[in-house]
């Protein structure tokens, strides 16, 4: 296998141009939307700002038509920081507004906050929560201004690790919420599933509990992003650099997320759906792209998951773990399903629908893209899970 990369790096290094032109563009972005430079020192404290505050810089206004084309509108808000800009939406109960608990939804790779809209954002409002949409950098209408972690990599994508996934949304949650204020619960898919195990004991606010469904602790990738675990840091960034390579590597990621069974799709419709929305997504975002390919080498290595899978193990020993609601689906074979009976061990129960230990199970009917495939079930499940837990404080 190293030896078959090796030889697509060099074919690549030969048959692939610099993108320096797209470099220089992206620079002249930043600098016009963030009014950065070496003497002012840099980013102020995180400030939100407006639709026109983002896209009225003429720079900016491509990649603004771009996202309207994709996705209409902007629905929610805007927060700038040093790390970009992050869209946002706060939704409220209708009862119980001034000491509802916060619930923050964070989605996986590739995707944007979408994916909670319907009747998961609407069974939390109705269950009490506030509910916290947001996109994650290079994602949806967020946009990311680290697409050169350092000076000598190539900026065709965003250096996106581990302390910059936490700093969002600790920065997030620092503007909606008061200083030491809990958060109610964590709901993550996929990659913000991860994110949420880490940020129990790395966010710096307390969790109460947590919804994770198909957590990224493991991940069955297609070749591109196994190349980028094995690979040098100077092969990885020109076997990554064509767009129609991470395309075509995410594609048939899609085809694999969906439940099959006896080969033929559970939901083929939905499936059908999604995975035309995904390609025209990486075909028109302007950032998605590098998005992806920074989260599957500074978050979604081998090495790495390694040691987060070693963290969440730790953190589920403990006895001040927050309950956690393990939601997976049986056909997923993306992050396959077989590892949720590892993180019920972690937690220190064996049987499944049990609120005894730290983690409760529940299979689903589905396969990796299970909100996309079956949201009304996961929104009821989350709901009935969390509800048997008591609340902390």
């Amino acid at each position: 296998m190293v030896h078959r990369a090796y030889g697509i790096a060099v074919l690549l290094l030969v048959l692939v141009p610099s993108s320096q032109a797209y470099r220089m563009r992206t620079a002249a972005l930043l600098d016009a939307l963030y009014n950065r430079s070496e003497e002012d020192g840099g980013m102020k404290a995180p400030q939100e700002i407006t639709y026109t505050e983002l896209c009225s810089p003429s720079q900016m206004a491509q990649h603004c038509k771009a996202l309207r084309a994709l996705y209409k509108a902007a629905p929610g808000r805007f927060l700038r920081s040093a790390d970009g800009v992050t869209h946002f939406r706060l939704h409220e109960p209708a009862e119980g507004k001034g000491h509802a608990k916060l619930a923050i939804l964070s989605h996986g790779v590739g995707t944007n906050m979408e994916v909670y809209d319907g009747p998961i954002t609407q069974k939390l409002l109705t269950a009490g929560f506030r509910v916290l949409q947001y996109d994650f950098y290079a994602h949806g209408w967020s946009w990311a201004n680290k697409a050169n972690g350092k000076k000598e990599e190539p900026g065709h994508y965003v250096r996106y690790d581990k302390e910059m996934f936490l700093e969002q949304a600790r920065t997030l949650l620092n503007h909606v919420l008061t200083p030491g204020e809990t958060v109610g619960l964590w709901v993550g898919h996929s990659t913000g599933g991860l994110l949420g195990a880490l940020a129990v004991t790395e966010l710096g606010r307390p969790i109460d509990k947590l919804a994770l469904v198909s957590p990224a602790l493991w991940a069955n990738k297609p070749f591109l992003a196994k190349a980028g675990d094995m690979l040098p840091s100077f092969i990885w960034h020109q076997i990554s650099k064509p767009r129609s390579v991470t395309r075509h590597a995410y594609l048939k990621n899609c085809d694999l997320a969906f439940a099959q069974k006896d080969g033929a799709y559970l939901y083929p419709e939905k499936k059908a759906t999604a995975c035309q929305k995904t390609k025209k997504m990486l075909h028109d975002h302007p950032q998605v792209v590098e998005g992806i390919l920074g989260i599957t080498r500074y978050f979604l290595r081998a090495k790495l998951l390694k040691g987060f899978r070693k963290e969440t193990q730790e953190m589920l020993a403990k006895d001040s773990s927050p309950h956690m609601c393990l939601l997976w689906g049986e056909y997923d074979v993306a992050v396959p399903f077989k590892n949720a009976a590892t993180v019920v061990e972690w937690g220190g129960i064996k049987s499944n629908h049990s609120s005894t230990g730290h983690v409760t199970l529940v299979p689903l009917a589905a396969g990796h893209e299970s909100l996309s495939e079956i949201p009304n079930e996961i929104a009821n499940d989350i709901v009935k899970c969390v509800s048997a837990f008591k609340t902390s404080g």
